[in-house]
């Protein structure tokens, strides 16, 4: 009897194993897989930086810059803690008004994420919102994962041979993660 009550409960017959995890398993996979990240991120820019320490010559603007990586870092654990379980991380958005008399191609973008370094990025090719197809590589090389931003640089050849007032959208995504949501969508409008 108190078996069969048991099943009420938890839903689930006697020696399923089922596919549930402790209650607030993911949420703390995420948070520490975070936390993980931002320290590593850490130790990796103070590797970086420990050749010109050694030989005093780490002024104030490279200790500026290290800072606000590890700051940047921390704030999405931070971020991440507050989101709670059920929350997951929403893509970034770059939205680039794209000027061929005077191009802008550098583009860092902060994303919900720590990633770790050299994590493996894709993209998909940009697609036409207008029905102006696109004739190559938007990006002059793969997207690139920089603690908790992604930074891309623009093919300005490929962009000043689109027409002009044409919209394009595309994804960056992790590669290999599947179904999981892009970490950042670009939206790109070309002007004269």
């Amino acid at each position: 009897m108190a078996q069969a009550e048991d099943r009420k409960v938890t839903g689930s017959a006697a020696g399923d194993g089922g596919d549930d995890n402790v209650p607030g398993f993911e949420y703390v996979q995420r948070v520490s897989t975070a936390a993980f990240r931002a320290l590593s991120a850490h130790g990796e820019a103070m590797n970086a930086a420990w050749c010109q320490i050694r030989r005093g010559e780490f002024g104030f603007a490279e200790a500026a810059r290290s800072w606000s990586k590890i700051v940047e870092n921390y704030f999405t654990v931070v971020t991440e803690a507050a989101r709670g379980p059920s929350q997951l991380a929403r893509p970034a958005w770059q939205v680039i008004p794209y000027s061929k008399k005077d191009p802008r191609l550098n583009f860092s973008v902060p994303t919900e994420y720590v990633l770790e370094r050299g994590a493996a990025l894709a993209y998909t090719r940009f697609a036409s919102l207008t029905g102006d197809g696109v004739g190559g590589d938007i990006y002059e090389d793969t997207p690139k994962a920089v603690g908790s931003r992604v930074e891309f640089r623009l093919n300005r050849k490929v962009m000043d041979g689109l027409p002009d007032n044409a919209d394009y959208i595309g994804f960056i995504i992790r590669k290999g993660m599947g179904t999981a949501p892009p970490l950042v969508i670009v939206m790109i409008r070309v002007l004269e």
